[in-house]
């Protein structure tokens, strides 16, 4: 949730080297940055690094890219896969800005209601929230809720996800989609204009990491 003194963000400048696809000047933006040594975060990490940037393409596939790329070091990510490598025209890009507003975040853990209610959710297309429910619900978008970690078997309308880096065993093949995060379209402050023509539709872009190889995959689902 928002805190002045949260450890991870929500948008801001992105000073990662390699966000740019190879043959274009458009880079990839960034959505959250995990701060990796924050014991409350459910993910860590084999590799030495503190910071996850989760990075999505707004400006490519005419909203609906994926992106699969590899998290070098502290400073520096090397993309492996863009489903669509070519940036959209500027007026088809669904996203005007070159960077999300920046809000800081602190991570809370759920209570057992709000739980409850998520995993129904998530797991159930045809669960129909009751009046409590639906409170619950109203409370978490007041918030700007952000999911992080938790497993996830299915994403829904997100079919299956292939790894597409070269240098793993899995190459070409489906995947278990290990969740890190799943991202709607949050205000900041009471602003949501910036998302442009993501803005009032039930989108979450969904970040995760292939289970054998470790690459961060990033595409996005709308319900």
């Amino acid at each position: 949730m928002p805190s002045a003194k949260g450890r991870h963000r929500f948008g801001g400048p992105c000073d990662f080297k390699g966000t740019v696809p190879a043959g274009t000047d458009v880079p990839l933006q960034l959505v959250l940055e995990l701060d990796l040594t924050d014991k409350k975060l459910p993910i860590a990490s084999k590799k030495p690094i503190k910071r996850l940037p989760l990075l999505y393409p707004f400006k490519y596939g005419i909203g609906g890219g994926e992106v699969q790329y590899s998290v070098v070091s502290d400073t520096k990510v090397k993309i492996l896969y863009m489903s669509s490598p070519k940036p959209d025209a500027p007026d088809y890009q669904y996203l005007e800005v070159d960077e999300l507003p920046l809000l800081s975040l602190d991570l809370v853990p759920l209570t057992y209601e709000e739980a409850r209610i998520l995993a129904f959710m998530g797991i159930d297309g045809h669960f129909r929230p009751n009046k409590d429910d639906r409170a619950i619900l109203k409370n978490l978008e007041k918030v700007s809720y952000i999911p992080v970690g938790g497993r996830r078997d299915h994403i829904p309308n997100a079919g299956h996800t292939r790894c597409r880096n070269p240098k793993c065993i899995y190459n070409g093949d489906y995947v278990f989609f290990c969740c890190l995060a799943m991202v709607p379209a949050i205000p900041v402050g009471r602003d949501t204009s910036f998302w442009h023509e993501y803005e009032g539709g039930d989108v979450h872009f969904c970040f995760g990491f292939c289970h054998a190889c470790g690459t961060v995959i990033a595409f996005n689902v709308c319900s």
